[in-house]
């Protein structure tokens, strides 16, 4: 409070917050002035207050006043995982100090346990506060210091790690079982022309508020960063963790329900998936055709055999494919193309390589006899140069279980003349910019 009495006095303020207790506060000391300032702290933001200001003489002066909020527009906090943004602006000029702690943990080498940034008198205030760990969780601590010398601090925030909870939702995913949820819908449909009962698979991804997270998480950690922001290590959890979410996009897809994960956000770019290619190719660095099978099966499907006269049905095929130098190569991708597909993936193990790649068909390929081209990325770190085996097998997806695209009985005696055909695997590279995605 600011205020002129028409003689030189001390005075009192004596502040009534209704339900609760008066403050007292001396303002002028000796020797005493005209000009007075009072600071009444921890006062209810928004409410009235009733002022009585007390002279030595007996008299008082009384009157009521809003009690101004201290942020003008609410503190807004961005945790990126290198650096911290925050936004605020403060109803009177002041100054704000804001502090980075590290908690949960022994901050790295990079990274010290804190770092303080301030700003200058005024209103609205901005500041970035950079060299965060990506994988340390942070505690923000904010305080506003007024020109009259009141001081606030605000509730203190913790800023968690995008990189941290990128690994807890692949955890979640995989923790709630979605191949076999999905499954299990399949089974207990009666017939073609039952529609899919998703609710259950719709209320796990709730549960695990996939959509809000995978937003928040495209926004904090854009797919362009992950390549550099994951070791190789949280690359392989991410991508087998989250192939759940890519299981009920196949599913769905199938069933023509309008439900997606948004899974591919959540990818880093060098095991990015498509239909087309994922960078502009050319010819191919390096190319194989699959030896001819004509009973590639799932390894579940293999029984099969006990009954099928002539060759046996095979659960994988088996390529060596001669990957060229690799010096200055940025980025690199995998093309499988394949006949006759069906309802089942192709899984890929190429030696080097610590996760198994997944190829899925074109949902409009599937059951007709047009040949797919599908795409992946692989990290171009996990590649060595010369001849690489690669081993190709099935991998049923849920979908087409008692589905009305592909409800025609395949007899066992024609069941090789209906089983997926690989063509040929090609690997291309790409030697631009590494940031061109």
């Amino acid at each position: 409070m600011h205020y002129l009495t028409n003689r030189a006095c001390p005075t009192v303020v004596r502040v009534a917050v209704k339900g609760a207790s008066v403050s007292r506060t001396v303002t002028t000391p000796e020797p005493a002035a005209r000009e007075h300032r009072a600071v009444v702290a921890d006062l209810p933001e928004g409410k009235t207050v009733d002022v009585a200001l007390q002279f030595p003489d007996g008299g008082a002066s009384t009157f009521s006043v809003p009690v101004a909020a201290l942020l003008a527009r609410p503190l807004e906090v961005e945790r990126l995982p290198r650096r911290v943004s925050v936004e605020l602006t403060t109803t009177p000029s002041a100054r704000v100090e804001v502090q980075v702690v590290a908690t949960g943990g022994r901050p790295s080498d990079e990274a010290p346990a804190a770092k303080l940034a301030k700003t200058p008198p005024g209103h609205a205030h901005r500041l970035e506060i950079d060299g965060l760990a990506p994988r340390q969780v942070y505690e923000l601590q904010v305080k506003v210091i007024a020109d009259s010398g009141e001081e606030r601090a605000l509730p203190p925030q913790t800023l968690l790690s995008p990189v941290a909870e990128l690994l807890d939702l692949a955890r979640a995913v995989r923790a709630a079982d979605l191949e076999g949820m999905l499954d299990r819908t399949e089974r207990a449909r009666k017939g073609v022309n039952d529609a899919p009962h998703f609710e259950p698979v719709q209320h796990a991804l709730d549960a695990m508020h996939l959509a809000a997270r995978r937003d928040e998480l495209a926004r904090v950690l854009p797919r362009a960063q992950l390549d550099r922001e994951l070791t190789d290590a949280e690359k392989r959890n991410v991508y087998d963790g989250l192939t759940g979410l890519r299981l009920v996009d196949r599913f769905a897809a199938a069933h023509g329900l309008n439900a997606r994960t948004g899974v591919a956000q959540l990818m880093p770019p060098d095991l990015a998936w498509g239909d087309a290619p994922l960078f502009p190719v050319a010819a191919a660095d390096a190319y194989a055709p699959f030896p001819r099978v004509e009973g590639l099966a799932p390894e579940r499907d293999l029984h099969v055999n006990v009954w099928a006269d002539g060759p046996r049905l095979a659960s994988s095929v088996a390529v060596t494919l001669a990957v060229p130098a690799l010096a200055g190569v940025q980025r690199a991708q995998l093309a499988l193309k394949c006949s006759r597909n069906r309802a089942a993936g192709y899984i890929l193990d190429m030696e080097g390589l610590p996760v198994s790649l997944l190829f899925v068909p074109p949902d409009d390929t599937v059951f007709k006899p047009d040949q797919a081209i599908m795409y992946h990325a692989v990290p171009v770190a996990w590649l060595r140069p010369g001849p690489v085996p690669i081993t190709l097998r099935l991998r049923v997806l849920p979908g087409y279980y008692r589905n009305v695209r592909s409800e025609g009985t395949v007899k066992i005696s024609d069941l090789r003349a209906n089983c997926p055909v690989p063509d040929e695997l090609a690997l291309f590279f790409y030697q631009g910019s590494a940031e061109a995605r």
